[in-house]
């Protein structure tokens, strides 16, 4: 019983420290494809899409083309982090327009328990983590 509590120790952190950068790296791949999306369906419907980040509230908001927004939670689960920083050249939101070409480009920064991950969207629309 002695050796189970042991390894259950000893294995309990590293485990929870694997979830968390799970939960981080899956947030950083959410908004990469959220961004990719946006663009897509910008260009598809000839119509602006925008995404807004409320960085004190660790949120996103989708404006698709056509339909109702929704709004991304990203301290609650599954993802469970945090919003460090949004600079999208001084706003906190980006547009898509019916090209899809971004009004703006930038880094936005997410963190947890585990460290930080990034998300860039460049002039062009391109999107990299």
């Amino acid at each position: 019983m002695i050796i189970v509590a042991v390894i259950a120790s000893i294995a309990a952190p590293r485990f929870a420290q694997a979830n968390a950068r799970q939960q981080l790296d899956a947030a950083a791949r959410r908004i990469a494809s959220d961004l990719e999306k946006a663009q897509i369906q910008a260009r598809a419907s000839s119509n602006t899409v925008s995404i807004k980040f409320t960085e004190n509230q660790d949120s996103y908001t989708f404006t698709p083309a056509v339909g109702s927004s929704f709004i991304v939670e990203l301290d609650e689960r599954p993802y469970q982090v945090e919003i460090i920083k949004v600079s999208l050249g001084g706003t906190d939101t980006v547009t898509f327009n019916g090209f899809g070409v971004p009004d703006t480009s930038g880094v936005l920064t997410l963190g947890s328990s585990v460290g930080q991950s990034t998300v860039t969207l460049d002039a062009t629309g391109s999107v990299s983590r």
